[in-house]
């Protein structure tokens, strides 16, 4: 008994760490009101994350503005990595202020603007994409106020496609992966195919089979897998499921059929936290989602996750003007 002890405690001290180690680049990461960048700078530097994509948010109470995504993106660039944010009340409407989004078929004269400033924006260099678009997106807060279905076949989305695959920058899409979003989202790929997209939340949290085939048939699409874990809710059919809704992680361990999927298509993954909400960061979830992203990622072959945690990422956002 004294020797079986001892060796499982030699096994502890030295076996492996059951933790991928190396570099980490938080690929989704929301920026908010009242968010210190020295306490994110402190805890990215004790975690070995090299990089943190901004997904900015233009609504809401905590909302960043203009200014504020400038200022990360000239003074803190060697850190963050700032997208043109899509989450605007012109583009996808606030249901609980009864704001209704721009026509995504016949967008208004300033759409054109918006498209103006943000291709010089992109090609500059001082933004790294564009998103996080909600297209179709399921409601948490009640009252239907974040309930969204709106046209990927429209010309709002298909002028963005084109913007992306012009500028060379990635395109983020919110949208679950219901029927019609996908026929419509075919449907742009095919004629758009230049464009790059990353499909958060493992491909609008599509079947592992889905997501081979759409990776196979469209060479610039990639799979998000931000929040897809145990510790973001939605790794675990959060806020509602449907028969479209699959996880890509069940208690620890990535599941076999999506495991097959990363190791056929390495270069099209990355991560990110999903941190959406101020008291999210003040509790941790930052630091538990990256721990079991860890966890996770050292489930793969090195050279895969090692592809996953950063080098994706950084091969994306990272392409020079």
């Amino acid at each position: 008994m004294k020797n079986t002890l001892l060796a499982f405690l030699i096994f502890l001290a030295t076996g492996p760490c059951f933790a991928y180690d190396g570099p980490v680049v938080d690929a989704h990461m929301h920026w908010f009101g009242r968010l210190s960048v020295a306490d994110v700078r402190a805890q990215a530097a004790k975690n070995s994350v090299s990089r943190i994509v901004v997904v900015p948010r233009h609504f809401g109470s905590d909302g960043i503005t203009e200014d504020e995504a400038d200022h990360l993106a000239k003074v803190h660039g060697d850190l963050f990595w700032v997208m043109i944010g899509l989450q605007r009340n012109e583009l996808t409407g606030v249901a609980w202020r009864r704001t209704q989004p721009w026509d995504w078929h016949r967008p208004p004269p300033e759409w054109k603007s918006f498209l103006a400033w943000a291709r010089r924006e992109l090609t500059s260099g001082r933004r790294r994409g564009l998103g996080e678009l909600t297209a179709r997106h399921y409601d948490y807060k009640g009252k239907e106020a974040g309930e969204r279905d709106l046209p990927l076949d429209s010309v709002l989305f298909g002028d963005l496609l084109r913007l992306s695959a012009e500028t060379k920058r990635p395109l983020m899409l919110h949208a679950e992966a219901e029927r019609h979003v996908v026929a419509s989202l075919e449907k742009k790929l095919i004629e758009i195919p230049d464009a790059i997209v990353i499909w958060a939340h493992a491909c609008g949290r599509t079947s592992p089979e889905q997501a081979r085939r759409l990776l196979k048939r469209f060479a610039n699409l990639h799979c998000d897998l931000a929040n897809m874990t145990d510790q973001g809710r939605y790794g675990s059919f959060w806020p509602r499921a449907g028969p479209w809704t699959y996880q890509f992680e069940k208690d620890g361990q990535i599941v076999p059929e999506w495991k097959a999927v990363l190791i056929e298509f390495p270069n099209r993954f990355i991560i990110g936290m999903d941190i959406n909400e101020l008291r999210a960061w003040e509790n941790s979830q930052w630091n538990n989602r990256l721990r079991r992203f860890r966890s996770l990622l050292d489930q793969l072959p090195k050279d895969v996750a090692a592809a996953v945690a950063a080098n994706n990422a950084l091969r994306l956002f990272d392409v020079r003007p």
